[in-house]
Protein backbone atom coordinates (compact mmCIF):
# COMPACT_ATOMS: atom_id res chain seq x y z
CA UNK A 1 0.00 0.00 0.00
CA UNK A 2 2.61 2.30 0.90
CA UNK A 3 4.47 1.83 -2.40
CA UNK A 4 1.10 2.56 -4.01
CA UNK A 5 0.70 5.92 -2.28
CA UNK A 6 4.28 7.04 -3.19
CA UNK A 7 3.83 6.27 -6.65
CA UNK A 8 0.62 8.15 -6.93
CA UNK A 9 2.70 10.70 -5.43
CA UNK A 10 5.55 10.41 -8.46
CA UNK A 11 2.69 10.76 -10.83
CA UNK A 12 0.73 13.53 -10.12
CA UNK A 13 4.36 15.52 -9.18
CA UNK A 14 5.26 14.70 -13.07
CA UNK A 15 3.34 16.99 -14.90
CA UNK A 16 4.52 19.93 -12.58
CA UNK A 17 8.38 18.90 -13.04
CA UNK A 18 7.65 19.50 -16.90
CA UNK A 19 6.11 22.64 -16.64
CA UNK A 20 8.90 23.65 -14.16
CA UNK A 21 11.45 22.80 -17.42
CA UNK A 22 9.21 24.79 -19.67
CA UNK A 23 9.53 27.94 -17.78
CA UNK A 24 13.06 27.40 -16.83
CA UNK A 25 14.18 27.33 -20.63
CA UNK A 26 11.48 30.37 -20.71
CA UNK A 27 13.48 32.14 -17.57
CA UNK A 28 16.47 31.82 -19.36
CA UNK A 29 15.29 33.12 -22.76
CA UNK A 30 14.17 36.28 -20.93
CA UNK A 31 17.37 36.89 -18.63
CA UNK A 32 19.50 36.78 -22.19
CA UNK A 33 16.74 39.27 -23.50
CA UNK A 34 16.82 42.32 -20.54
CA UNK A 35 20.16 41.71 -19.77
CA UNK A 36 20.86 43.45 -23.37
CA UNK A 37 18.02 42.94 -26.04
CA UNK A 38 20.66 44.77 -28.46
CA UNK A 39 23.20 42.16 -28.13
CA UNK A 40 21.04 39.29 -28.15
CA UNK A 41 19.52 40.65 -31.20
CA UNK A 42 22.65 40.96 -33.12
CA UNK A 43 23.95 37.30 -31.48
CA UNK A 44 20.69 35.22 -31.78
CA UNK A 45 19.34 36.86 -35.70
CA UNK A 46 22.33 39.12 -36.54
CA UNK A 47 20.15 41.78 -36.13
CA UNK A 48 20.77 45.54 -35.46
CA UNK A 49 17.48 47.55 -35.27
CA UNK A 50 18.78 51.11 -35.12
CA UNK A 51 16.17 52.68 -32.66
CA UNK A 52 16.51 52.50 -28.88
CA UNK A 53 14.20 49.29 -27.81
CA UNK A 54 12.34 49.48 -24.73
CA UNK A 55 13.14 45.96 -22.78
CA UNK A 56 10.74 45.31 -20.18
CA UNK A 57 8.35 45.13 -23.13
CA UNK A 58 10.00 43.54 -25.33
CA UNK A 59 10.85 40.87 -23.17
CA UNK A 60 7.57 40.45 -22.10
CA UNK A 61 6.50 40.06 -25.47
CA UNK A 62 8.73 37.58 -26.33
CA UNK A 63 8.12 35.38 -23.36
CA UNK A 64 3.95 35.64 -24.26
CA UNK A 65 4.88 34.61 -27.87
CA UNK A 66 7.30 31.72 -27.03
CA UNK A 67 4.66 29.93 -24.55
CA UNK A 68 2.43 29.85 -27.16
CA UNK A 69 5.35 27.90 -29.55
CA UNK A 70 4.76 23.80 -29.08
CA UNK A 71 8.51 23.82 -29.92
CA UNK A 72 9.04 25.13 -26.50
CA UNK A 73 7.08 22.18 -25.43
CA UNK A 74 8.79 20.14 -27.61
CA UNK A 75 12.57 21.00 -26.12
CA UNK A 76 11.43 20.52 -22.68
CA UNK A 77 10.60 17.11 -23.12
CA UNK A 78 14.16 16.57 -24.47
CA UNK A 79 16.77 14.67 -22.11
CA UNK A 80 19.28 17.44 -20.04
CA UNK A 81 21.87 16.85 -22.44
CA UNK A 82 19.89 17.71 -25.49
CA UNK A 83 18.83 21.41 -23.24
CA UNK A 84 22.20 22.71 -23.01
CA UNK A 85 22.79 26.33 -24.38
CA UNK A 86 25.12 25.09 -27.17
CA UNK A 87 22.57 22.63 -28.46
CA UNK A 88 20.58 22.67 -31.57
CA UNK A 89 17.21 22.78 -30.00
CA UNK A 90 18.06 25.72 -27.91
CA UNK A 91 19.51 27.81 -30.50
CA UNK A 92 16.64 26.94 -32.65
CA UNK A 93 14.38 28.31 -29.73
CA UNK A 94 16.02 31.62 -29.28
CA UNK A 95 15.38 32.03 -33.01
CA UNK A 96 12.17 31.68 -32.59
CA UNK A 97 11.87 33.74 -29.26
CA UNK A 98 13.50 36.47 -30.69
CA UNK A 99 11.52 36.67 -34.08
CA UNK A 100 8.34 36.41 -31.89
CA UNK A 101 10.14 39.88 -29.89
CA UNK A 102 10.63 41.52 -32.71
CA UNK A 103 6.98 40.85 -34.32
CA UNK A 104 5.18 41.59 -30.99
CA UNK A 105 7.36 44.65 -30.38
CA UNK A 106 7.15 46.08 -34.07
CA UNK A 107 3.13 45.86 -33.27
CA UNK A 108 3.17 46.98 -29.41
CA UNK A 109 4.64 50.13 -30.36
CA UNK A 110 3.68 50.90 -33.79
CA UNK A 111 6.91 50.63 -35.88
CA UNK A 112 6.14 52.59 -39.05
CA UNK A 113 5.93 49.84 -41.95
CA UNK A 114 7.33 51.63 -44.89
CA UNK A 115 6.18 50.58 -48.69
CA UNK A 116 8.85 48.58 -50.10
CA UNK A 117 9.21 51.09 -52.33
CA UNK A 118 9.94 53.91 -49.82
CA UNK A 119 12.07 51.62 -47.84
CA UNK A 120 14.20 50.71 -51.37
CA UNK A 121 15.02 47.15 -50.06
CA UNK A 122 13.63 44.50 -47.99
CA UNK A 123 13.55 44.54 -44.42
CA UNK A 124 15.73 42.80 -41.69
CA UNK A 125 12.65 41.59 -39.96
CA UNK A 126 11.17 39.51 -43.72
CA UNK A 127 14.63 38.21 -44.45
CA UNK A 128 15.44 36.51 -41.24
CA UNK A 129 11.92 35.26 -41.07
CA UNK A 130 12.56 33.25 -44.42
CA UNK A 131 15.75 32.34 -43.30
CA UNK A 132 14.62 30.86 -39.95
CA UNK A 133 11.90 28.65 -41.36
CA UNK A 134 14.18 26.88 -43.45
CA UNK A 135 16.39 26.25 -40.08
CA UNK A 136 15.16 23.12 -40.21
CA UNK A 137 16.11 21.73 -43.56
CA UNK A 138 19.09 22.63 -42.67
CA UNK A 139 19.73 20.96 -40.15
CA UNK A 140 18.19 18.25 -40.81
CA UNK A 141 21.21 17.63 -43.98
CA UNK A 142 23.64 18.02 -41.10
CA UNK A 143 22.16 15.27 -38.70
CA UNK A 144 22.75 13.44 -41.64
CA UNK A 145 25.79 14.04 -42.36
CA UNK A 146 26.67 13.86 -38.51
CA UNK A 147 26.12 9.82 -39.02
CA UNK A 148 29.21 9.65 -41.10
CA UNK A 149 31.41 12.05 -39.16
CA UNK A 150 29.81 12.31 -35.40
CA UNK A 151 32.01 15.11 -34.83
CA UNK A 152 31.74 17.08 -37.80
CA UNK A 153 31.25 21.08 -36.88
CA UNK A 154 31.86 24.26 -37.87
CA UNK A 155 30.36 27.80 -39.37
CA UNK A 156 29.54 28.80 -42.49
CA UNK A 157 28.96 32.54 -43.89
CA UNK A 158 26.73 32.12 -47.03
CA UNK A 159 26.84 35.06 -49.27
CA UNK A 160 24.02 35.12 -51.60
CA UNK A 161 21.95 37.63 -53.69
CA UNK A 162 17.85 38.64 -53.81
CA UNK A 163 16.27 39.40 -57.21
CA UNK A 164 13.23 41.91 -56.32
CA UNK A 165 11.24 39.00 -57.79
CA UNK A 166 12.22 37.27 -54.71
CA UNK A 167 14.47 34.69 -56.02
CA UNK A 168 17.86 33.84 -55.23
CA UNK A 169 20.00 34.54 -58.04
CA UNK A 170 23.74 33.34 -56.41
CA UNK A 171 24.75 31.58 -53.54
CA UNK A 172 28.39 31.59 -52.55
CA UNK A 173 30.56 30.50 -50.03
CA UNK A 174 32.26 33.98 -47.69
CA UNK A 175 34.30 31.76 -45.09
CA UNK A 176 33.90 28.27 -44.16
CA UNK A 177 35.29 25.65 -41.31
CA UNK A 178 32.90 22.88 -42.26
CA UNK A 179 35.29 20.27 -43.55
CA UNK A 180 32.36 18.73 -45.51
CA UNK A 181 31.71 19.90 -48.99
CA UNK A 182 28.94 17.79 -50.06
CA UNK A 183 27.00 18.89 -46.69
CA UNK A 184 27.83 22.48 -47.91
CA UNK A 185 26.58 22.43 -51.32
CA UNK A 186 23.76 20.77 -50.14
CA UNK A 187 22.86 23.76 -47.65
CA UNK A 188 23.77 25.92 -50.65
CA UNK A 189 21.02 24.13 -52.55
CA UNK A 190 18.85 24.74 -49.61
CA UNK A 191 19.29 28.64 -49.97
CA UNK A 192 19.26 28.53 -53.53
CA UNK A 193 15.59 27.54 -53.10
CA UNK A 194 14.44 30.26 -50.89
CA UNK A 195 11.86 32.66 -52.24
CA UNK A 196 11.23 36.21 -50.41
CA UNK A 197 8.34 37.34 -53.18
CA UNK A 198 8.24 40.31 -55.29
CA UNK A 199 8.83 43.47 -54.20
CA UNK A 200 9.59 46.80 -55.71
CA UNK A 201 13.18 46.77 -54.49
CA UNK A 202 16.82 46.53 -55.75
CA UNK A 203 18.50 43.47 -55.91
CA UNK A 204 19.92 42.46 -52.03
CA UNK A 205 23.53 40.84 -51.79
CA UNK A 206 23.93 39.71 -47.65
CA UNK A 207 25.32 37.51 -45.99
CA UNK A 208 23.90 34.44 -43.45
CA UNK A 209 26.48 32.53 -40.95
CA UNK A 210 25.24 29.70 -39.29
CA UNK A 211 26.78 27.09 -36.93
CA UNK A 212 26.62 23.50 -37.04
CA UNK A 213 27.53 21.67 -33.70
CA UNK A 214 26.63 17.82 -32.29
CA UNK A 215 24.81 17.74 -29.50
Amino acid sequence: MKRLVVAAVVVAALPAFGQDVRERLVASLHEACVADVDEALMRVLHARVGVPIDNAKFCAGADEGIREESFLDAVAKLPESGRQPSSRPVAALEGIYFLDGLRRYSKAVDWPALPASERGNRSLEELRFVLEKRKGAMYRAYSTALKSNPTLSGKVVFEFAIEPEGQVSSVTVASSSLADDKLIGELKTILQSLQFGAEPVSKLVTRYPIDFLPH
